[in-house]
């Protein structure tokens, strides 16, 4: 059969045969201390506890929980705290947990402090099971779901094991791993996953953000080219109308219309236009500069009733005044662009 053997498993040393070390959770700074701790409100005296160490934790309700596990190979389990009968109301020193074998909970510890008689009570057995079968497990101690604080000292813990079956488990586990182990990858490969997840989700949103801002830039880009593009088309597109050589200024389309004009057709020449324009010869008789002046000005009154035409100044006499030669410059520029001759209306 083999002889029956027991091991320990220290919270610093692990098992000592395989020197596997036992898991603290959470895995967070400052939760999880050993007899270092300088800042600790309790302070158990090392020397007096297994392999002097021990390491402690508080369990708070913001915590999801608080746990101390570990593997062996055998049929029975046993664990030690440091207990703590502290006087000080304010100090969690009351011990509260369960107990776990192959993630079935088979257990319950709970120690309310004397706070009559302060004292530290060291290498106490809380929990034991002895009618395991003989085999692998995963055995754990653990705090959760509490409102209120509770003090967690685990010294170390003791299993009984067969050597002879230990090396047959031994050899068989190699090849087909428990199912505790089976569940303990797939718990780390689901955290994994999930944290690659969060990674995906993380890079694709950024990724995704990136695309949109460049498809929302090239909109904006094309919507101002082609504002643009259309400002100088019509920037470009000349008003309906002909340019004044005299004023340039503009003449509407509506006037040319208006006076008869078009802006096809270039009115025709009327050589009478010019016949009527007098000369100095015949808008008075050869002879002394004194007889073509007197009749300078009336020949001026016929062309401003329309019965002659523009008058020339008279020669050899003295400028006119300034109102005559304003008037004269405005009977010349009408009668060469506001007054066509009488003939080309008949023609429309």
């Amino acid at each position: 059969m083999g002889s029956l053997v027991n091991r320990t498993i220290d919270n610093r040393y692990g098992d000592e045969k395989t020197r596997a070390s036992p898991t603290y959770l959470p895995r967070i700074g400052g939760v999880w201390e050993d007899e270092t701790c300088g800042a600790c409100a309790l302070k158990p005296n090392a020397s007096l506890a297994f392999n002097n160490s021990y390491i402690s934790a508080t369990y708070h309700p913001n915590f999801e929980n608080i746990s101390v596990s570990f593997d062996f190979i055998g049929n029975s389990v046993y664990f030690y705290f440091t207990l703590v009968d502290d006087p000080r109301p304010e100090i969690t020193s009351n011990t509260e947990c369960n107990f776990t074998i192959d993630g079935e909970q088979v257990g319950y510890f709970r120690h309310d402090p004397d706070r009559a008689n302060p004292k530290f009570l060291y290498q106490q057995l809380v929990y034991y099971n002895e009618t395991l079968e003989h085999g692998p497990h995963h055995a754990s101690a653990v705090t959760y779901g509490l409102n209120y604080s509770a003090f967690l000292s685990f010294d170390f813990a003791r299993y009984t094991v067969n050597e002879s079956l230990e090396a047959q488990i031994t050899t068989s586990s190699r090849s087909s791993p428990t199912s505790n182990t089976v569940t303990s990858v797939l718990t780390t490969a689901t955290s994994s996953n999930h944290q690659l997840s969060s990674h995906s989700a993380l890079i694709g949103g950024i990724l995704g953000g990136v695309i949109a801002l460049l498809l929302v830039l090239c909109i904006a880009g094309w919507l101002l080219i082609r504002g643009r593009r259309r400002a100088q088309q019509h920037t470009e597109v000349e008003p309906p109308g002909t340019m004044n050589p005299n004023t340039n200024s503009r003449v509407a389309q509506d006037h040319l219309v208006t006076t008869g004009y078009s802006h096809h057709t270039k009115p025709a020449s009327n050589p009478n236009l010019h016949s009527q324009l007098a000369s100095p010869s015949d808008s008075a008789p050869s002879g002394s500069s004194s007889d073509v002046a007197p009749r300078y000005p009336e020949a001026l009154a016929r062309y401003q009733r329309g019965e002659a035409a523009t008058p020339e100044p008279p020669r050899n006499h003295e400028p006119l005044a300034a109102g005559v030669a304003s008037q004269q410059r405005y009977s010349r520029q009408r009668s060469s662009f506001d007054d066509p001759p009488p003939d080309y209306y008949s023609t429309y």
